[in-house]
């Protein structure tokens, strides 16, 4: 754990990185701190799109030790140097001798995406690690029968839904899991127990509700599920129009073979691993295979491609390849020794591209800050800035008005022209043009450039800065 907070605390430290970027990471950060001016004036909070559970976390933390962005980052960085040591754990508990566990616990460790993810305030890593504690007290529930591993199971596996929803998909695993220990006959008690224990994170969520109704079904995720999906690589969603390199199917098992989470050298130990499981038919690790199976079926189907979803299942991946190793080495076979040589050169070749991996992430999300240097001397203070993608960015470090083009229309455009006064408009016109064809920010932009016109002034990498006509 040590090391593991080590290698992300200097990768933080060395680009002076706050965990900030893109648009979903300042959304939670900003709601966090609105969660802290409810709890200051009951003035009641804004909208959001999410679940509430990973800016609660954010905002008790805050709370606690001061309302800074290194704060909320803390967050991520402890808890990811965490999850390694319940690899470990889980590890033991479906009977993996601890030097094989031990081996799954680094991959977690020092895996890029595992990596990379704990170095920004998202809710990926939190909800991981209240998956893994659900799925830890769990395995102690189904070897000790003690009802408070079952409290354990049911408050973390709450936690985990709300601060991340894709976690709604294991609470049927866990019915059908209970169902099959108790061969069928249904303790009451033990349910009803495991529901009480599910309350206490649900109520923050309740409370917001009262104020800002919201359903989970609304989730375009879920509206756009096919199983038809896991066989395309273009899609048409609320984000836009996207045309990907590999059918989902290959996507989203990346985890298996991709150097952003492993070394393709270890692959073969994962479907070893696999094969084991199937054989022995251990009743824990076929738990640990229906983690995997379950998550990696619903990404699939999803009309989207995104890199960090796939986290989720990973730790059952890492704990697959020490099965795998296992088996290999306690075969009387020459040839082992040649596998445990693989494995070695697996891991270094998983580590180095790790670390290299996330230091690339942060020093390219950092460098794009540059962006707010480089308006500074060409847009004046306070002026009226539309803009789409870097909204967020904008407004937390600058103090001009900056206007949202998503959210409008040409209309909307119209009626905010103060006529005589000067705008700009910061785009990626290519993603405009391709990405949101026919959608409004599309039909917004086409607005400003035919109806107010538009004077290029530069251009910051994939970035226009333009004077919009008074």
């Amino acid at each position: 754990m040590i090391l593991a907070l080590s290698v992300r605390a200097i990768i933080i430290w060395f680009h002076n990185f706050d965990g900030l970027y893109g648009q979903d990471a300042f959304a939670y950060y900003d709601f966090a701190g609105d969660l802290l001016h409810f709890v200051r004036t009951r003035q009641p909070p804004p909208p959001f799109f999410w679940t509430v559970g990973y800016p609660l976390q954010l905002a008790v933390g805050m709370r606690v030790l001061g309302s800074s962005e290194y704060v909320a980052l803390s967050i991520s960085m402890i808890l990811g140097a965490i999850l390694p040591v319940l690899v470990y754990i889980i590890g033991l508990q479906i009977k993996l001798r601890p030097p094989y566990a031990f081996f799954a616990g680094l991959l977690m460790a020092f895996s890029g995406q595992a990596l990379q993810s704990s170095l920004v305030i998202m809710s990926d890593v939190p909800a991981l690690f209240w998956g893994l504690i659900s799925l830890s007290a769990l395995l102690q529930y189904l070897e000790k029968n003690n009802r408070l591993w079952l409290v354990m199971c049911g408050f973390a596996l709450s936690f985990a839904c709300l601060t991340r929803s894709i976690y709604l998909i294991l609470p049927p695993l866990y019915l059908v899991i209970f169902l099959i220990h108790w061969k069928l006959n249904i303790r009451l008690l033990d349910i009803i127990i495991s529901l009480i224990a599910a309350i206490p994170p649900l109520i923050p969520q309740v409370i917001y509700n009262q104020v800002n109704p919201t359903t989970l079904l609304n989730h375009s995720w879920l509206q756009g599920w096919s199983p038809l999906n896991a066989f395309l690589q273009d899609f048409v969603n609320i984000d836009g129009t996207f045309h990907y390199e590999k059918i989902n199917a290959l996507f989203y098992a990346y985890p298996t073979y991709d150097l952003s989470y492993l070394s393709p050298l270890l692959t073969v130990f994962v479907i070893l691993g696999l094969v084991v499981v199937l054989r022995q038919r251990n009743r824990n690790s076929l738990i640990l295979l229906a983690w995997l199976i379950l998550p990696y079926l619903f990404l699939a189907g999803i009309p989207y491609q995104n890199i960090r979803f796939a986290l989720i299942f990973f730790p059952a991946v890492a704990i697959f390849v020490g099965i795998g190793l296992q088996a290999i080495v306690q075969v009387q076979n020459p040839l082992r020794w040649i596998a445990l040589g693989l494995v070695l050169i697996g891991f270094g070749h998983t580590a180095i591209n790790g670390f290299d991996y996330a230091n690339s992430f942060v020093e390219q999300h950092q460098s794009e800050k540059q962006v707010i240097n480089w308006l500074t001397d060409k847009v004046p203070e306070q002026a009226t800035l539309y803009t789409f993608g870097s909204t967020l960015t904008l407004r937390h470090y600058t103090d001009y008005n900056v206007i949202e083009i998503f959210y409008e229309t040409p209309d909307t455009l119209k009626q905010r022209w103060f006529k005589g006064r000067t705008d700009y408009v910061l785009l990626n016109v290519w993603q405009i043009e391709n990405q949101w064809q026919g959608h409004d920010p599309q039909a917004n932009y086409h607005w400003f450039r035919d109806e107010r016109g538009l004077t290029v002034i530069d251009k910051y990498r994939n970035l226009t800065l333009f004077e919009a006509n008074p």
